[in-house]
């Protein structure tokens, strides 16, 4: 399992982890005696020193860095490989529609190697819920959840609930629009990996977000931003041995809409090879 951990030039705040592995579904048993994920994950990092992982904090609402210009036209070309944007077109709906249930079946656990009982695995590691019961070393399967900034690898419930959060606050979206677009949620860029050398709109499939974003009501959950602003989170996809993409995480970042801009980003495995991390302005 390889990780990727960068700090955006001129965006300090905006941190992201992601996981580069071969993932397993969701009905993988949550614990099984695998040796090919090492003790402790590497950690990479892109123009940044690497952060010592911690115990969890609580993480403030985000604040407003409402998008100053237009955001892309619906009807665009697709920007990356078309699959993706079909798939992005297929969470759009299952948004609209609020439909929680459909987007959670579209998702797929990922493994992570638990630290000894009782502890914390650090960030881009399992959280103690999910390990419960494990001994150390044993493998657990779980979703990727980002709240403003690093994330943990954490349980079914939680992933759910993440979901559920975000679909209370994508339902109750203001119409809008501001001088970005429409208030109601869509997909406003898909961000993905791809080597060095490979031409712009590949993804090697490894990690693909799906930005999501929305004009947040007055009745929208506490924590999910400031009403009446602009609002960004992504559901963070891969793509499976035999082609299918599938769900493994969920999250936001913190600035939250920073996401949406066209990036272009230098990074570094724990091995040494570059990758190439881009987001695509993009909506259906």
């Amino acid at each position: 399992m390889q990780f990727i951990r960068f700090l955006v030039p001129g965006l300090a705040a905006f941190t992201v982890i992601a996981s580069l592995a071969c993932g397993a579904n969701a009905s993988t048993p949550a614990t099984t005696a695998a040796t090919s994920i090492p003790t402790a994950p590497p950690t990479i990092a892109a123009a940044a020193t690497p952060q010592t992982a911690g115990p969890a904090t609580p993480q403030p609402a985000a604040v407003a860095d409402d998008p100053a210009g237009p955001g892309p036209i619906p009807g665009e070309p697709c920007p990356v490989e078309p699959d993706v944007c079909e798939f992005a077109v297929l969470v759009t709906s299952l948004i609209e529609a609020g439909d929680g249930d459909a987007l959670f079946a579209l998702g797929s656990a990922v493994p992570g190697r638990c630290p000894a009982a009782g502890r914390f695995g650090g960030f881009g590691g399992p959280t103690i819920e999910l390990c419960a019961g494990a001994a150390e070393g044993d493998i657990a399967y779980g979703y990727w959840v980002v709240q403003a900034g690093e994330g943990v690898l954490d349980t079914q419930s939680s992933f759910l609930n993440r979901i559920r959060f975000w679909l209370d606050a994508s339902t109750s979206a203001l119409v809008g629009p501001d001088s970005y677009g429409p208030g109601a949620a869509r997909v406003g860029s898909i961000a993905c990996t791809r080597a060095v050398d490979a031409p712009p709109g590949t993804c090697d499939g490894n990690w693909i977000d799906l930005n999501v974003t929305l004009i947040l009501a007055e009745s929208a959950p506490p924590g999910s931003g400031a009403p009446g602003h602009r609002a960004t989170f992504f559901l963070r996809t891969r793509r499976e041995g035999d082609g299918t993409l599938v769900i493994n995480g969920i999250g936001n970042s913190v600035p939250p809409n920073a996401i949406l801009q066209s990036l272009l980003l230098n990074a570094a495995t724990d091995s040494g090879e570059q990758v190439l991390l881009e987001s695509y302005p993009w909506t259906p």
